[in-house]
Order: C-alpha cells, then structure tokens, then sequence
C-alpha cells in the first residue's frame, strides 16, 4: 500500500511540472503578444489612452462610442452628480473624485472602506443573477483590465488580472490539467514536449527583445511558485533539454570562432552581466577563452543565473548558426529524428 501512494505522489509531481512546462509556453507567447498590443495601441483614439502633463498629472482618455467608453462616461457623470449633491458645489482639481460617502468634506475612501463597498456591490451582484468575478478582481487588485485598457497594464498585470477573475469563478485549471493528466499516467513524452516548446519561446523572446529578461522572468518564476517536488523535475528538464542544445550544437557544426561570435552578440546585445555569466559556462560551445572548470563548479559559481546563463548561452548560438530561429535548436532534442 505504501509503495502505491508513493507512486501516485510521483504521479502528481510530474503532472504538475508537465502543466507548469505547458503554462511556460503559453506566459511567454501571451508576454509577446502583449508587447504587440501595446505598440499597436500606442496613440490610437479607438482605445484609452493615458499621458502625463506638464504639471505632471495623469490624463486618460477613452472613445466614448464604445460599449465600455459610453458605461465609463456614463458612471463618472453619475458620480460627478453625488459630488454635486454631497457638497453642493463642482469637484475642484484637487478633489476625489470617489470620496467618502461619510465624511463632512470632500475625502478619499480608505482602502477598507473601498473595498468593503466592492465587497456589498458583489453580494448584489450576485442576488440580481450577475457574475461578480470582476467586482471582486477589482476589489482583491486595486486594477481594472478591460479590452479597451489591458494595453496600459504590464503582461504581468494582465495576467493577474484573468487569474483573479478564474479564482473567483472557480476556475481552477491547474487541479483540472494535474486530475486530467493523473488518469492517464505518466507521460514523459509528452511533459518533455511541452518543456521544449517553452524553453524554445524562451529563446526566441530573448532574440527578439535583444534583452535577457524572459530568461530571468522563467528563473524566478520557479523560486517563486513552483513546489519543491515539481521544481526538481522541472529544473532537471531544463538543464537536460539546455544541455542536449549546447552540447548538440557543438558537436554538430559550431566552429570556435562562431563560438567567440555567439559570446560576442550576448554582451553585444543583452549585456555585460549575461555576458559574464554566459562566458562561465562556454566551454559547452567549446569557446577558447571559457575557463577549465567542470559542471558542477559552474553551477556552484553562478547559482540561480546558471539557467539564465544557458538560456542566453543557446539564444547566442541560434543568432550565429541560425539567424536568429529558435526552432534550429530542436534537431537537438532526446529523441529527435
């Protein structure tokens, strides 16, 4: 009995680093399409926009032809009226425009306040039949995220929002992706497919961004989230799949000189610390100048930047051997072929 309960919890670990792996891919696509959007949206009327004065105030601006433009209009009219009927005159510069219902003069809601009438105007919500998700995202956030807005908010910020939203719904797709994985037993293939797939958008985003965050951003999302279990097997997946590119990139065609080429453009274009930590670990790509030590003193030496450094490593040799495609990386993989 005990060796079958060890075994489901082996189980589970694995499908949570394969759902983990998966949502890798899926943050970073959703990091690139978001930078997209906010270029695209830049200065375009159609959506809200928000500039800064001269006096240094905030001033945004929205298209009030718009479903959401027009209920936006339409609430601070509503609430520029009770300022009217509270205080008996028009809102001054310098006044809030959410104030406290309670107070004599014209003051800001405290957060409590604010978010105990969040609160009441959710339970309402729900006794009138409507989804309360985004009153209490708003509440739990301090943030709104709306088609017409999610260009002003960060990737990050966006995401937060949406998982807010599917807390409070009771969406819970990590239990679903982990349950549904758990009947159908381990799936290495498979959880090792994923892990590639985002560690190739990985590589690309830091190609495309000249910049070694989304291999930072991937770093400190496993100290931050990822449970001890999971973590060690997502972490030997990545040094294994990292590895296999690097040492299959040697081994198959990169020259030293392409080598010294491929250390060349991450100092060039993400840095000198990348740089640094990168030329640690060089030997893999046979660089001259890498110094003569083994793996594990490379690991002990960089700590929580060795995968970084990898990943900046392999990014290095796609931009020399490939042009910049990531996908070149995958001939590489166990397997492969």
């Amino acid at each position: 009995m005990p060796k079958k309960r060890s075994a489901r919890q082996r189980g589970k670990a694995h499908d949570q680093a394969r759902y983990e792996a998966r949502k890798l891919a899926r943050e970073e696509g959703l990091h690139e399409q978001h930078a997209g959007l906010v270029a695209e949206r830049s200065g375009d009327p159609r959506f809200v926009q928000r500039r800064q004065t001269e006096d240094g105030r905030i001033e945004i601006s929205w298209n009030t032809e718009t479903e959401s433009g027009r209920h936006t209009s339409g609430a601070l009219r509503e609430q520029l009226e009770r300022f009217r009927e509270k205080f008996g005159r028009e809102p001054g510069p310098q006044d809030p425009i959410f104030f406290d219902p309670d107070a004599s003069e014209p003051t800001p809601l405290d957060e409590g306040r604010h978010k105990a009438i969040l609160t009441e105007a959710a339970a309402a919500a729900v006794e009138s039949g409507v989804d309360p998700s985004f009153i209490l995202a708003y509440r739990d956030l301090g943030y709104l995220v709306t088609f017409e807005n999610q260009h002003l908010f960060s990737a990050v910020e966006v995401q937060a929002w949406h998982d807010a939203v599917q807390a409070h719904r009771g969406d819970d797709e990590d239990d679903e992706d982990i349950d549904e994985a758990d009947q159908d037993g381990l799936d290495p293939e498979g959880f090792r497919a994923d892990l590639n797939e985002g560690l190739e958008q990985v590589v690309a985003a830091v190609l495309t961004k000249h910049d070694a965050a989304p291999a930072m951003r991937l770093m400190q999302s496993f100290l931050d989230h990822i449970e001890e279990d999971t973590g060690g097997l997502l972490i030997t997946g990545l040094f294994g799949t990292l590895m296999g590119w690097l040492a299959g990139a040697r081994e198959h065609g990169i020259e030293p000189g392409e080598a010294r080429q491929a250390l060349d453009w991450i100092r060039q274009d993400l840095g000198e610390a990348p740089y640094q930590a990168a030329l640690v670990i060089s030997g893999f790509i046979g660089h001259a100048e890498a110094p003569d030590i083994t793996f594990n003193e490379a690991h002990e030496t960089l700590d929580v930047a060795f995968v970084p450094a990898m990943i900046c490593l392999a990014a290095g040799v796609v931009q020399v051997k490939a042009a910049g495609d990531a996908y070149w990386l995958r001939q590489f993989d166990l397997g492969h072929g």
